[in-house]
């Protein structure tokens, strides 16, 4: 089987998603997409215009998954170790729902607020200053608040078992890494943990390493 990944390391949606694989030992190709610069047709695989989009390379005649969350789950299924979803039931119930908070609110606040404006600053792009620091101090701060409390002194979210709650939000507060801009965690201890924890892991730190390279 070949999987390939249209998306760009830049993307934490396809950071979760290529960390996803690396965990489960399963090989893919990455197909570079500038989702603000898609290349033609791009919406008939992604009829959203996102990225990630998983395809599957053979003669199956699957259609591709375009969602990351759609994609795990098909990872999980397809690849069922090392477990990457808790088996027991309350515990699963909750990652699935640590990784949708991560993966809209979390991601709308500190991608638009943070990482976008300071994105542009390295590319010599002026930030707008007052948007900055209002998703720095008033936006983030209680959506920080509650994953670290909601991870409180556990190793992971799911106690002694890493998973794809933990995979989700290490791969948004992954971004602060591209930029710089870990001291955003410092009032938030355990997510600082979590990230430094995650990053441990061989697969995760990989796509961080490839998220740095220069263009």
């Amino acid at each position: 089987m070949t999987y390939r990944i249209h998306g760009t390391p830049g993307s934490p949606f396809v950071r979760k998603v290529r960390a996803a694989f690396g965990e489960k030992g399963v090989a893919n190709d990455l197909n570079p997409v500038d989702i603000f610069n898609p290349p033609a047709g791009f919406e008939q695989i992604s009829p959203l215009r996102r990225i990630p989009v998983l395809e599957f390379v053979d003669d199956s005649g699957r259609g591709p998954l375009a969602d990351s969350s759609a994609i795990v789950i098909y990872l999980e299924a397809a690849y069922p170790t090392p477990r990457l979803f808790p088996g027991n039931a309350y515990d699963r119930g909750r990652a699935v729902w640590i990784e949708e908070y991560a993966d809209t609110v979390l991601a709308y606040q500190l991608g638009m607020g943070v990482m976008r404006p300071l994105l542009a600053a390295s590319n010599g792009v002026t930030p707008d200053a007052a948007k900055l620091a209002e998703a720095l101090e008033k936006r983030l701060p209680p959506l920080f608040g509650y994953l670290n409390n909601a991870l409180g002194d556990s190793k992971w979210f799911a106690g002694n078992d890493y998973s794809i709650a933990d995979l989700a939000v290490a791969a948004q507060l992954s971004g602060l890494v591209l930029v710089d801009r870990l001291d955003v965690l410092d009032p938030y201890p355990n997510l600082a943990r979590l990230l430094t924890q995650t990053r441990e892991r061989p697969a995760f730190e990989a796509v961080i390493t490839e998220a740095m390279k220069p263009a």
